[in-house]
């Protein structure tokens, strides 16, 4: 027998704080919403695809700003700067403390979560237990272990299908749309009683004994 245990919320570290307070504690734009991609910046992430995907979204609205925040392969990293260049409501923030990424995080209406098709296992990325932690809905790829179906489950955003980027775009520009606020209130409440680190440990403990009655159970028999 096996199972695979998802990640936790970190509501130590992670958790909401007023968007206004954290918009000016980074010298942001208040007139501006901003959308939010968390981690690494590699390629088996996916920022390409949702850099395309903005691109798309930016014609449509270009009131609307993406930060890109965390540390990224140099090279990788390059390329992507390259690709975007003369695309101004795109910002590489680079590496930040993890203070600095909660109040990123605070400071933005929703966090983006693609990957892109090469993985090999579930994932479980903290960034989407970081955002939850936060009260910041999310928009994750599709059909995806460790990402849809926690979103679905749980109902803290939506999934699309990055690769497809004139769809992906709609769906987000309709996603902003929503009210923000009961999401916040829904996600943090989320992170506290079905997704934190205490009930993933909870979740190995019972898997544990459970093992260990059928074991002896077992022994008991033969």
């Amino acid at each position: 027998p096996c199972m695979y245990q998802y990640n936790g919320c970190n509501t130590i570290d992670f958790y909401h704080q007023d968007r206004d307070y954290a918009i000016r504690e980074l010298g942001l734009d208040h007139s501006k919403k901003y959308l939010i991609f968390l981690g690494s910046v590699s390629k088996w992430h996916g920022v390409e695809l949702l850099l395309e995907v903005f691109k798309k979204i930016n014609i449509v609205n270009e009131e609307v700003i993406l930060l890109i925040v965390g540390s990224a392969n140099v090279k990788y990293l390059d390329t992507l700067i390259e690709d975007c260049h003369g695309i101004k409501n795109i910002i590489f923030v680079g590496s930040v403390d993890i203070e600095t990424a909660k109040t990123y995080l605070n400071a933005s209406s929703i966090s983006m979560i693609p990957v892109a098709d090469n993985r090999i296992s579930p994932g479980s990325p903290l960034k989407l237990f970081d955002s939850i932690s936060c009260g910041i809905p999310v928009v994750v790829q599709e059909n995806t272990l460790g990402y849809s179906d926690v979103v679905e489950d749980y109902g803290i955003g939506i999934s699309c299908d990055f690769r497809n980027t004139d769809k992906a775009a709609n769906t987000i520009l309709n996603f902003m749309n929503t009210n923000c606020e009961k999401f916040r209130i829904h996600n943090i409440e989320i992170s506290k009683s079905e997704l934190s680190w205490d009930s993933a440990i909870y979740n190995w403990i019972q898997f544990c004994k459970k093992e260990v009655l059928v074991n002896n159970n077992t022994n008991k028999v033969n």
